[in-house]
């Protein structure tokens, strides 16, 4: 650590240059001024640099959240029991639904009853493969029916298994 190293190389400095009875002298206060600046100045550039990659990490992070909630097709990402993640507006508003709608809610409560058997045996799917899987959904909605493919695979992130799922609006 550059302050156990910082503190080791003033203890020396001291020890080099005090006196009997360890007293500093004039010129020994002026190189642990001197040792103090230097550590300062490179703290500072240290800190600037960190500003510097926390402001490009924020900025790349805002740029894939911006990929991902208006990306031209409909994304939801789920647990393994359907509960929506994560949604981004493409699909809010191809099922015309606010995110509370949807958000901490299983997709199984949108997807009409001609489709429940197909979402059913979707989910049972990924318990077994990692591969790509295509359905045709009908979601019913307000007394109104959209049908969308969805094309979805799943994935691991710290020790979780989440689904991915691709909405494409079937015309």
């Amino acid at each position: 650590m550059k302050v156990e190293r910082f503190k080791s190389r003033l203890m020396n400095i001291i020890k080099d240059l005090g006196d009997e009875n360890n007293h500093l002298s004039p010129e020994l206060m002026d190189i642990i001024s001197e040792e103090v600046s230097i550590f300062h100045q490179e703290l500072e550039i240290q800190n600037e640099e960190l500003r510097r990659i926390q402001r490009e990490l924020e900025n790349k992070q805002s740029h894939f959240y911006s990929i991902f909630d208006e990306a031209p097709v409909g994304y939801a990402i789920c647990d393994l029991d359907g509960i929506v993640v994560r949604v981004n507006s493409t699909l809010l508003d191809m099922l015309n639904l606010d995110i509370s709608d949807v958000l901490n809610h299983t997709l199984s409560e949108l997807v009409s009853e001609d489709s429940q058997d197909d979402y059913y045996f979707l989910f049972k799917e990924f318990k077994k493969t990692e591969n790509n899987i295509s359905k045709d959904l009908l979601f019913n909605l307000n007394q109104k029916s959209v049908s969308l493919k969805t094309v979805s695979n799943v994935y691991e992130k710290d020790q979780n298994i989440f689904v991915r799922m691709v909405f494409i609006k079937n015309n």
